[in-house]
């Protein structure tokens, strides 16, 4: 897999994080990538090595009709997420992970390529 022609293996932003992994950035763009970033979201880098082999920026922030915030993710991503980076997303929703081998391995993806995200507002008729 070519890391670089899928930006949700590299970068996955919530409410107020970002999982990033600026190995994958280009040297002349990295800074101002995280220097904006930073302005309004707690960042959180990962390695190559973390997103290409654990899809650790293969993630989603979700919540649920009371407004709960969790994170989903593969087992994969949880075990290569280390303890500090762990504790920093915990901070931003619980932490669920499930085993997903067969979208890792042959999909090319992982939990957020399985995840749909709806931003309407809800009918109150």
């Amino acid at each position: 897999m070519c890391i670089r022609d899928s930006t949700n293996v590299v970068l996955s932003i919530g409410d107020n994080f970002a999982v990033v992994c600026t190995e994958s950035i280009d040297s002349e763009n990295r800074e101002s990538v995280l220097e904006s970033l930073k302005q309004t979201h707690e960042v959180i880098e990962v390695s190559l090595e973390q997103a290409e082999q654990g899809f650790c920026a293969n993630i989603l922030q979700v919540s649920n009709q009371k407004g709960d915030k969790f994170i989903a993710m593969s087992d994969s991503a949880y075990k290569k997420f280390t303890e500090q980076q762990l504790s920093i997303l915990s901070k931003h929703g619980k932490i669920i992970h499930a085993s997903l081998p067969t979208i890792e391995e042959i999909g090319g993806g992982s939990a957020r390529c399985m995840l749909c995200e709806v931003f309407l507002q809800r009918n109150s008729a």
